[in-house]
């Protein structure tokens, strides 16, 4: 499983195919973490698993070709959105309390434990953390 030599592209007609080719013409699909923002393509569930946003072809592509619905990162993801969805609430309580000291600790957690850039599938948590609404927790 994985890339391997596969390099899909929207028009196959933009390949590179000699070192002397621009490979800035090619419409490639696989999303590139280091240059493209994922997470406007991808979106998740309450069980962990990965899809493409509005059927994103940039999401369908890199999805099938990395194999992201493999069942040990779905449930590492689920484990992760979990866990947001818990302090999420937990953070909705403490504000309704009036607990901004709280809050601001349990915010804190969250960017440096959950959806940090350096954190295991941080796009899930982040997705959650954006749409609320979809994981059962009250703006």
């Amino acid at each position: 499983l994985g890339k391997v030599d596969r390099f899909p592209l929207a028009d196959e007609r933009t390949r590179a195919m000699s070192p002397d080719d621009d490979t800035d013409r090619e419409t490639r699909l696989l999303l590139d973490p280091c240059v493209d923002d994922p997470e406007p393509c991808l979106g998740y569930d309450p069980m962990g698993d990965i899809l493409a946003r509005d059927d994103n072809p940039k999401g369908r592509a890199t999805i099938e070709v990395f194999h992201l619905r493999r069942r040990r990162l779905r449930d590492a993801r689920r484990e992760i959105i979990a866990l947001t969805i818990a302090v999420l609430a937990a953070v909705r309580r403490l504000h309704d309390r009036g607990d901004a000291e709280a809050v601001a600790e349990f915010e804190v957690f969250l960017g440096e434990r959950v959806t940090g850039a350096n954190c295991e599938y941080a796009g899930a948590a982040r997705f959650v953390r954006r749409h609320p609404d979809l994981f059962g927790i009250q703006p």
